[in-house]
């Protein structure tokens, strides 16, 4: 059981009318129960470590919590009143720091409270899903006086050479390792292609966490995180099982030349106790005051410069040999229990076999992005559903109802218009079906809808990876020769 100890202390939350509702969600592996109207209170263990929690607020507070059964868990309160604290107290952990924490409704508002956590530990395998982490790969080079040095090698003190050409020490390295199984796109690393920024831009494959942020030269220098270029083609996210993530902090946030493709040093955002490394040093910010004030270039995660440049990069991918198909090459098939099971097809239904004594159904396929090309939905699709069925092959069938809320929790997602719903990568179906079906069963699938457009690969991109681009980057002076 994954260990988790968070304090949540003072977060008020804004823009909850009187007798408001929400629906919060936050990560991690734990179950709570509120059960008391006026100041809601409950206790429980996680792997021995004793915690309290509370929700306060001027309304008859009704509170419960409840398992996604996908790494996520939905907190919903009604009759909040004007206001109210989410307070919950762990003990059994050092005190640290951790940035701020956002909480996202059901209905897609964001609500940061600008507060800060503390006593929060996570083990090394998970990253923590209140705090935005920017950090590179290992395996990344960055360019220092001695050329360029893999990031887990290089070693506080070494000399950097940042965009501008200048040399700066390192005053501090720090890293962790995640276990990106299953994990968000929130957490994944993203994959800039080599080339795919412009010529040796960057000159291999760079990976770095999607909110790390790379630096272009658009109506002057800015800073655009890794995760808000994502486009299916030349950056993508791709599945992997961990990766570590490193962080390079200079005397002050800068510009480095990570692959040829500047990118920004660390900046401390209250994220610090994440790292293995944290408690070396500590230099005593408040999270509070850290803002995007203190980047070194203005900081853009959205808005028309982000779009201009996202089609600038279509464009450069298109002319790197991408080609846009909108046929089906749906990839779909069933994984019971780890086993790989194809469909039999005939016209839009497919029909999988089901074995006695499953105990898990994985629905998967390829998935492809709309806002990828050009549309302004961002969701990862696989397959759009209008029906699943169940049956013997005997004349017994149960049609599952597509408005059934597990689904939602599932990877399904929500029900639209129509009555259908799509997949994403890996849906999961529900335990509860298999269980009603001990002997085995087959599964039909009705398809619907067009399918979304997808990249397709060049079969190579040497020819043109090297011709001129038209985005301007931000460009080094010289770089110093490396030395010996």
């Amino acid at each position: 059981m994954t260990t988790y100890t968070l304090s949540f202390a003072n977060l008020a939350v804004p823009g909850t009318g009187s007798n408001a509702g929400n629906t919060d969600t936050v990560s991690g592996q734990f179950t709570i129960d509120f059960t008391n109207n006026k100041v809601l209170a409950s206790s429980l263990t996680i792997d021995g470590v004793d915690a309290l929690s509370a929700v306060g607020g001027s309304g008859g507070n009704i509170g419960t919590f409840s398992d996604n059964e996908d790494g996520t868990y939905n907190v919903g309160m009604t009759n909040l009143g004007s206001d109210y604290n989410f307070v919950m107290y762990f003990t059994g952990q050092n005190p640290t720091a951790l940035g701020r924490i956002i909480y996202q409704s059901a209905n897609g508002r964001s609500f940061d409270t600008g507060a800060t956590s503390s006593n929060y530990y996570a083990p090394n395998n998970d990253l923590p899903a209140a705090s935005a982490v920017a950090c590179f790969c290992s395996g990344t080079h960055i360019l220092t006086t001695r050329g360029n040095i893999p990031v887990e090698a290089l070693a506080v003190g070494d000399l950097v050479v940042t965009a501008s050409g200048a040399t700066r020490p390192i005053r501090w390295l720090g890293h962790r390792e995640i276990d990106c199984r299953n994990a968000s796109a929130k957490i994944r690393p993203v994959r800039i292609s080599a080339y795919a920024l412009g010529p040796d831009r960057p000159a291999r494959d760079l990976l770095v966490s999607p909110d790390h942020a790379l630096c272009f030269d658009i109506l002057g220098d800015a800073l655009v995180p890794a995760g808000a270029l994502v486009n299916g083609a030349t950056i993508t996210q791709p599945e992997m099982d961990r990766v570590s993530y490193w962080h390079v902090e200079l005397e002050g946030h800068d510009i480095l030349l990570a692959e040829n493709q500047p990118a920004e040093s660390y900046i401390d955002t209250g994220n610090r106790a994440f790292f293995v490394e944290s408690d070396v040093v500590s230099f005593g910010a408040e999270a509070v005051a850290r803002t995007h004030a203190g980047f070194c270039r203005p900081f853009h995660a959205s808005g028309p410069l982000v779009e201009a440049l996202r089609a600038q990069l279509r464009a450069r991918a298109e002319a790197l040999g991408w080609t846009l198909d909108e046929t089906p090459a749906l990839d779909l098939h069933l994984l019971v229990d780890g086993v790989r099971i194809e469909p039999i097809v005939r016209g839009s239904a497919c029909r999988f076999q089901i074995p006695a004594g499953a105990r898990e159904a994985r629905l998967a396929s390829s998935i492809a992005r709309p806002v990828d090309v050009g549309q302004s939905d961002p969701r990862e699709l696989g397959v759009c559903v209008s029906s699943l069925t169940l049956c013997d092959g005997f004349g017994a069938d149960r049609q599952i109802d597509l408005s059934d809320p597990r689904l939602d929790h599932c990877g399904f997602h929500a029900l639209e218009e129509g009555a259908r719903r799509w997949t994403s990568a890996q849906t999961i179906l529900p335990a509860e079906y298999l269980r009603d079906w001990p002997d085995g069963a087959f599964l039909r699938v009705e398809l619907c809808g067009p399918p979304v457009a997808r990249w397709i690969a060049p079969a190579s991109r040497e020819t043109l990876a090297r011709q001129p681009f038209t985005i301007a980057m931000a460009k080094p002076s010289q770089p110093l020769e490396p030395t010996v």
